[in-house]
């Protein structure tokens, strides 16, 4: 067994922490102010810039009963959706002082719905965002961002100046930068951390001010930069789906003969990897406006040949032998999404495998035998040439 990486350990007591996680309790206990987010796509700059600690929301790890969330949201409203509500319902998510959202799909725009309505909280914020990166879209979004900044100057008596957001901008790019470090780290031979162990560290990243995480971003990469560590986990797999945080569903796949050194996942690589302009001439809410509408772009985005482009090509840079996308039941963009991207992955002679998942499920029983089976085709296939 390769040596654990020792700072590791940090971003995993902090997850066993969840939801009110230590350093949310710091934040809270200086008189901070903290703004739950779910969805996609959400500016945590312009969150940032008003004093306020960004929380991106989720379920717990593993599946749990449903019962309260059923009661407000449809079956057939993703588990994702239900789980976090059921958080909320159950006060796991009441030292939240404000809650947003974007109409990133119609389960984010429910579950705002019934938030408000049946368990409201007195700051929530809906931003409007488009599916196009055309000129009129930029435009539109531009103004609903200022807009949305002002509800929030309202809401917290607290006014977010331009040097603000471009101190704000600086401290994201940096995890942003430290991340890229990571993945280049990932793209070697023998990789020296897991794909669990990452999803350890997005999971840490949602629960932290980012300065503090930084820190500690940089200190592991330190550690696996210089320590000889080198995992020779069998396939090199990519991770494609709705978000995901259970580290246990990763860890399942990785066991059966495979590493997970990539992933096209919202609250992964699709977040990180793209920097905002720290251009000083230019305006920065501009610079956000175009940094959220141009980046790695989600399912949701039309059209969907850019989002295929960027994940054929990241299957290329990683050396990737085959994608498994986890798409949890009732998740219309990634059901769609996942089709067509499948396709384009065969025409370019790399397997592909989709797995119908709940939220915060593990690789067991039947996904475990499916990822298995997956697994021994790619390696008849290469034993074949």
């Amino acid at each position: 067994m390769s040596q654990l990486l020792k700072t590791l350990s940090p971003f995993e007591e902090i997850n066993k922490e969840f939801p009110f996680a230590s350093p949310i309790k710091e934040w809270k206990k200086s008189g901070g102010k903290v703004i739950g987010f779910f969805g996609g796509d959400i500016p945590e700059e312009i969150l940032s810039a008003a004093g306020a600690l960004p929380v991106w929301l989720r379920g717990p790890y593993g599946e749990v009963p449903l019962d309260d969330a059923n009661s407000y949201l449809h079956i057939y409203t993703c588990s994702h959706m239900r789980s976090i509500y059921e958080v909320a319902l159950k006060g796991g998510y009441d030292f939240l002082d404000g809650v947003m959202t974007t109409p990133y799909c119609d389960g984010t725009r429910r579950l705002y719905d019934v938030w408000e309505r049946y368990k409201p909280i007195p700051a929530m914020f809906f931003l409007h965002t488009p599916h196009k990166n055309i000129p009129e879209a930029e435009e539109f979004y531009y103004e609903n961002i200022k807009e949305f900044i002002a509800n929030i100057e309202r809401a917290f008596q607290k006014k977010i100046t331009n040097e603000a957001l471009q101190e704000a901008i600086k401290t994201y790019n940096q995890t942003r930068k430290l991340f890229n470090q990571l993945f280049d780290l990932r793209k070697k031979d023998n990789p020296p951390i897991t794909g669990a162990e990452v999803f350890e560290i997005y999971n840490a990243s949602a629960m932290m001010p980012r300065k503090a995480f930084n820190v500690l971003l940089k200190e592991l990469i330190d550690e696996a930069s210089t320590s000889d560590r080198a995992l020779n986990g069998g396939l090199r797999l990519m991770i494609n789906g709705t978000a995901l945080h259970n580290s246990e569903y990763i860890k399942g796949i990785e066991d059966l003969g495979s590493i997970v050194v990539a992933d096209s996942l919202l609250n992964g690589s699709m977040s990180f990897m793209d920097l905002v302009s720290e251009d000083e001439n230019l305006d920065p809410l501009l610079a956000i406006t175009r940094h959220y509408l141009n980046k790695f772009p989600a399912p949701r985005m039309a059209p969907s040949e850019p989002r295929f482009d960027r994940i054929l090509q990241m299957a290329e840079d990683f050396h990737i032998d085959g994608m498994i996308t986890g798409v949890v039941r009732y998740c219309a963009p990634h059901i769609y999404d996942e089709v067509r991207l499948s396709k384009r992955f065969e025409t370019r002679g790399i397997p592909s495998l989709r797995l119908d998942l709940e939220y915060g499920m593990a690789a067991t029983g039947q996904i475990k035998t499916r990822v298995q089976a997956f697994i021994e085709m790619i390696e008849e296939k290469k034993r074949k040439g």
